[in-house]
């Protein structure tokens, strides 16, 4: 299950992870556990109240959030999807949106693999 999601041994390893406060690395794995690209959940109401209730109970105990996802500012303020509206609400609340803008590692590593077979063959 850790292989599918953002962690890397790059990360953990590291001398800058490995200083920072144990909350702090806690908070890594938590997240990385719960937050992990938004908005790919399935599309189910039970999956949507429980995105919600994480949520939820993070900002009700004013505990800090990092979410990750490739939507876009826009589409997470104007989907018509209410259950979804609710979710971003609460984020937009308690969160600062920062974009990290760039290719998909997927796309590239999907390119390299074409490559890749292009020139064996």
């Amino acid at each position: 299950m850790a292989q599918k999601r953002m962690f890397t041994m790059k990360i953990v390893d590291s001398d800058a992870f490995l200083d920072m406060p144990m909350s702090a690395q806690c908070l890594y794995f938590h997240l990385n556990m719960r937050a992990d690209d938004l908005g790919a959940e399935r599309n189910t109401d039970y999956a949507l109240e429980k995105v919600y209730n994480v949520i939820d109970s993070r900002v009700r105990a004013d505990k800090p959030m990092i979410l990750t996802t490739n939507l876009t500012f826009d589409e997470m303020m104007r989907n018509p999807d209410i259950r979804y509206r609710r979710i971003y609400d609460r984020i937009f609340e308690h969160c600062f949106p920062v974009e990290i803008p760039g290719k998909s590692f997927r796309i590239i590593k999907a390119a390299q693999r074409q490559k890749e077979l292009a020139d064996y063959f």
